[in-house]
């Protein structure tokens, strides 16, 4: 099976905080045990910008890790 990856744009410091809240929140609602599955965050830059590359297992876990970032990055 392929990984998901997801790029989210993270230029200055408090959308740093904002995804590291969102990765919280999102890591807290896998279940434990068997059903927990890896993650791998990669920094990327590109000129002036910076965006975080997230690797997910499947689909279904970087759908529910968007959901919680658009929720996290409406926040003022």
């Amino acid at each position: 099976m392929s990984n998901v990856v997801v790029h989210v744009a993270v230029g200055d410091q408090q959308a740093e905080t904002r995804f590291a809240d969102a990765m919280e929140t999102f890591t807290r609602t896998q279940t434990s045990g068997a059903g927990v599955q890896e993650i791998t965050i990669k920094d990327v830059m590109s000129g002036q910008s910076h965006r975080k590359a997230v690797s997910f297992a499947d689909r279904e876990a970087a759908s529910q890790f968007l959901l919680i970032w658009r929720g996290q990055s409406r926040r003022p």
